[in-house]
């Protein structure tokens, strides 16, 4: 039987989206104080690793080193896999791609696991609901990975997770597959989920 465990190292994002509580809400819903925002110490992460080892084998544990913050942000990613990695856990992870930092540890350390979350394939339509995000920089780095993967002769399973919107379930979702089965990445398209739900007549 394989564990899941969530770690949510990075408590921001870089993005603004409408099916993603953050960046959305100043307060939760439920406990009327603000989301926890920053960077997960290093020391309570291996806190926190250390704990999850004694009370199931790493080698049959799924570690999501995410849940609704961009991981890729944080200033000691790498020193995270690493210690991760030491432990055998399989590591997951989710990205908007939207930043340069800590591509090339995902190819350094035991990711098995890598979703890209995404809403188009053109800026115009892209930018509507990854707001603030930057698609030629996705792609960039879409690209960049194929290459290191294959120079380096490694693999990390890459799913491209597609949030459908009524703005970009036309062309943009074609030439995003078509993108996707060039770079033999999975491609998922999904019928996004809206945060809060009032938000569903603008998108």
């Amino acid at each position: 039987m394989i564990y899941d465990f969530f770690i949510d190292i990075v408590g921001t994002c870089n993005l603004s989206c409408p099916s993603c509580p953050t960046g959305n809400f100043k307060k939760l819903d439920f406990y009327d104080k603000a989301r926890p925002k920053g960077f997960m110490k290093l020391d309570v992460f291996n806190t926190a690793i250390k704990k999850i080892s004694e009370f199931q084998d790493p080698s049959e544990t799924s570690l999501h080193l995410y849940n609704w913050g961009e991981p890729l942000l944080h200033p000691q990613f790498n020193e995270i896999l690493a210690k991760a990695s030491e432990y055998k856990f399989r590591i997951y992870i989710s990205s908007n791609l939207n930043t340069h930092k800590n591509i090339t540890s995902l190819l350094e350390h035991n990711v098995k696991f890598l979703r890209i979350s995404n809403s188009g394939y053109y800026q115009n339509t892209y930018q509507k609901s990854h707001k603030r995000g930057d698609i030629n920089l996705v792609k960039s780095n879409m690209y960049l990975l194929r290459h290191l993967m294959d120079t380096r002769k490694k693999f990390i399973d890459i799913e491209l997770f597609y949030h459908m919107y009524k703005s970009n379930i036309g062309e943009d979702l074609i030439k995003m597959k078509g993108l996707c089965d060039n770079l033999n990445y999975r491609f998922t398209p999904i019928v996004a989920n809206f945060v809060n739900v009032e938000k569903v007549m603008k998108y």
